[in-house]
């Protein structure tokens, strides 16, 4: 038996042939004569009519083309487009102008595989998953295409086999197309009943911590919140709300500028609403937890650019992954019993970014741990250690709950979506809870009181960078001594005032003793009066208000 190679039939068509030897015995010899060759051709177009009528009114294509490189010239198609083209003999770059017929003066030119398609839809699939299969080197695997490189454009499955008759040089390739059902979990998109509770979620989480945030700046001249730190309180309660303002990019198919969107804003964002934590709590221990009696003072502006060494590197890092391991549309296909269904996920090719991301963020919770220790000691008014490690727990402990989630169940894209959004809505909401109600309360309870009278006025005297937690005696032992060295204008004021008043209650009890006026401090260091209490407010700014809320007494 031999397949011919293709070549032009004499009707101007491509084919080939198959082609047996007939033999005959001679009765006298009983030897085998050469009778003849019986052969039957087999016209290309004759392939392609059988394709059509098997797969013309469905949805599914098929293109036969040779396996001999470099060419892969086309054999047929279930489109119908030819797999070859007349031109004239003579110059084969101008078509024929009759397409049959003897003495014509044409010739069949074979097309190739990258130039094939003649208008049909479904051409141009066929083409691109030919050179996918090819590419691919021909797996077994189903492989994805679609009609053009838009998103919403109709995606479909390949795969192709390899088809050989035995004994000859006849090798072609098939590659069969199918539409793939478009998968409803990988995407949160209109009509998906999950998008809704993602943006009620979103919606939520940005109102009450916004809320806290205003509750903050509206009593920002209180004790309580003063000593709070109420600027960077509120810039970490703010970051928070812009967290969850990053679970709306979840939101919408997943294309290139969204998968984009979606690494800078969570993790950008997660470093921009811990940084100020930090440098407040940080600053808090430098002027008030220090043992130092020196003055010490670290400006709101010197605090700001503090952070900056905590954004810049995490922003450095999410650019260099923007292009060496960029998150892109994945495409993936499923079987799910008989049927096919295909998706689009954001991913990366390694995890790298993953991992180099999650070990920086990881080392914020391990600082906030280190923080929270280090100001475990401070007086109350000051230190928020509590509040410190209650939130790093709580971050950890969501975080924590979402990887043993995700590695446990089978989860969609939407279902992963969905467990981000809750998890940033309960770590943002309650961190910022912690910080903010306890203080609110207790500037609550200062006004209750002194509406009802159970609290003395007294002056609220501030020294910067003057405390002991430990030996709180040692400190006024080191105030008195070292009084006209470490305390700021204010006190001087508020002895003055003090020094004033308990001069006019001496004249009022006994009419015959008289008082010299206070001396300004530069001219003669008085004492400290017996009836004063320092109060310790090292972090407060200069600009800073303090109502007289002071729970101190003569």
């Amino acid at each position: 038996p031999n397949w011919t190679p293709p070549f032009p039939f004499f009707t101007l068509g491509l084919g080939i042939t198959y082609a047996e030897p007939i033999y005959t015995t001679d009765p006298s010899s009983g030897l085998q004569i050469f009778g003849g060759v019986i052969a039957v051709d087999y016209r290309f177009e004759d392939i392609a009519k059988f394709l059509v009528e098997s797969y013309g009114d469905t949805d599914t294509a098929v293109i036969i083309f040779e396996v001999a490189e470099p060419d892969h010239y086309v054999v047929a198609s279930s489109t119908g487009s030819p797999a070859s083209h007349l031109r004239l003999s003579s110059d084969l770059t101008q078509p024929c102008p009759v397409q049959s017929g003897d003495g014509t003066g044409c010739e069949p030119v074979r097309i190739k595989v990258a130039d094939f398609g003649d208008g049909h839809d479904l051409d141009p699939v066929l083409v691109k998953a030919a050179l996918e299969h090819e590419a691919a080197n021909y797996p077994q695997q189903l492989l994805t295409v679609s009609a053009s490189d838009d998103v919403d454009a109709p995606h479909y499955v390949t795969q192709s086999t390899f088809y050989t008759q035995g004994g000859t040089d006849l090798e072609w390739r098939v590659v069969v197309v199918s539409p793939a059902s478009q998968s409803t979990s990988d995407a949160l998109v209109s009509g998906n009943p999950y998008s809704v509770v993602l943006i009620v979620i979103g919606i939520l989480g940005v109102i009450i911590c916004c809320m806290f945030a205003l509750a903050m700046y509206r009593r920002r001249t209180e004790k309580a919140i003063v000593f709070a730190d109420w600027r960077f309180t509120c810039a970490f309660i703010l970051g928070c709300a812009l967290l969850n303002i990053s679970s709306f990019t979840l939101l919408g198919k997943n294309t290139q500028a969204t998968c984009l969107l979606r690494m800078w804003s969570f993790h950008l964002f997660f470093v921009i609403a811990l940084s100020p934590l930090f440098v407040k709590v940080w600053r808090m221990y430098k002027l008030v937890g220090s043992e130092n009696i020196r003055r010490n003072t670290i400006t709101n502006r010197q605090a700001a650019i503090y952070t900056l060494p905590m954004i810049i590197p995490q922003a450095l890092l999410l650019l260099i992954f923007s292009f060496v391991d960029e998150p892109r549309p994945i495409a993936y296909v499923e079987q799910d019993g008989g049927e096919v269904i295909y998706g689009v996920v954001c991913g990366t090719e390694t995890s790298a970014s993953i991992i180099t991301l999650g070990i920086y963020e990881a080392s914020f919770v391990v600082v906030g741990c280190i923080l929270a220790y280090m100001t475990r000691h401070m007086q109350d008014d000051f230190g928020e250690a509590k509040q410190m490690i209650f939130s790093m727990y709580n971050i950890f402990f969501v975080g924590l709950v979402a990887l043993i989630v995700m590695s446990l169940i089978d989860l969609g894209r939407t279902e992963e979506s969905m467990l981000q959004a809750m998890g940033v809505f309960w770590g943002t909401v309650v961190s910022a809870g912690a910080f903010a109600i306890p203080r609110l309360l207790q500037a609550q309870n200062v006004r209750r009181e002194r509406r009802e009278g159970r609290t003395s006025r007294t002056n609220n005297v501030h020294v910067t960078g003057v405390t002991n937690s430990q030996n709180p005696s040692r400190n006024r032992k080191d105030v008195d001594s070292n009084l006209m060295s470490s305390v700021e204008v204010s006190l001087y004021e508020a002895a003055e005032e003090e020094m004033a008043n308990f001069s006019a209650g001496e004249k009022s009890s006994t009419q015959t003793t008289e008082h010299a006026p206070f001396i300004p401090p530069a001219d003669l260091p008085p004492p400290a009066p017996r009836n004063l209490r320092v109060g310790f407010a090292g972090a407060v700014a200069d600009d800073d208000v303090i109502e007289e809320s002071s729970t101190t007494s003569r």
